[in-house]
């Protein structure tokens, strides 16, 4: 297979000022055999990362959620109406 590559930027991720995010949705991922449901391994090191396609689909227990209404701070000055 021919290495694909695309240049792209980290961007900052909506809703926060300090947490760099990378999107990746084109047609390169189909093309590397990628499909929606695959399951995949992150691996992080100083200036690389990489993602590979696991062949066993696993469940996960710490697949990214919204916090829950009981994380979340209300302030003390608000009115109850």
């Amino acid at each position: 297979m021919t290495l694909l590559s695309r240049k792209m930027s980290v961007v900052r991720t909506p809703g926060t000022n300090d947490k760099p995010m990378i999107r990746i949705a084109n047609k390169f991922l189909a093309d590397a055999n990628f499909s929606i449901g695959s399951t995949v391994e992150v691996s992080y090191e100083r200036n690389i990362i990489i993602i590979k396609k696991l062949n066993k689909q696993y469940e996960f227990n710490n697949i990214q959620k919204a916090d829950s209404v009981t994380n979340l701070s209300i302030a003390s000055d608000a009115k109850t109406f």
